[in-house]
């Protein structure tokens, strides 16, 4: 560094123009390195570096949060589905239960379901029909 800081001088007495001196300085700091410089330059990779693991560290939140839903959808779903399948069971109840009562409708318009209440409830009877009784001691 002492010789480019020599040459500068040099330079600047023998009344070179400033854009030579200027290009000649910026060759030599990037040749040689600028004295005072590594720090900076460790900041900058430590300012890098702590942006880095900042990034990561917001992914990683991110990533936290959607395993978390997700476990939370799944859980979710595994109830929704059992409740669908009972359901959907009852459902086959309802309809089996539905088509009896269709049918029990049929039947009550018949004269068969007629002539069944008229001997349950009335006691009728057709004429030539004998009805049996058991005795009262049996």
């Amino acid at each position: 560094m002492q010789k480019a800081k020599k040459k500068l001088e040099m330079m600047a007495k023998n009344c070179y123009s400033n854009v030579t001196i200027i290009t000649t300085t910026i060759e030599y700091m990037f040749a040689e390195g600028i004295e005072g410089m590594e720090p900076m330059r460790r900041r900058g990779r430590r300012k890098r570096r702590t942006s880095l693991y900042l990034v990561m560290l917001v992914v990683g939140i991110f990533l936290a949060t959607l395993v978390i839903q997700g476990a939370g959808l799944q859980a979710d779903c595994r109830k929704l589905t059992a409740e669908k399948s009972q359901l959907e069971q009852k459902k086959k109840n309802l309809e089996k239960e539905q088509q009896k009562i269709k049918e029990k409708e049929k039947y009550m318009q018949t004269d068969k379901y007629i002539e069944d209440m008229a001997r349950e409830k009335f006691g009728l009877v057709y004429d030539n029909e004998i009805i049996f009784k058991p005795a009262d001691g049996e």
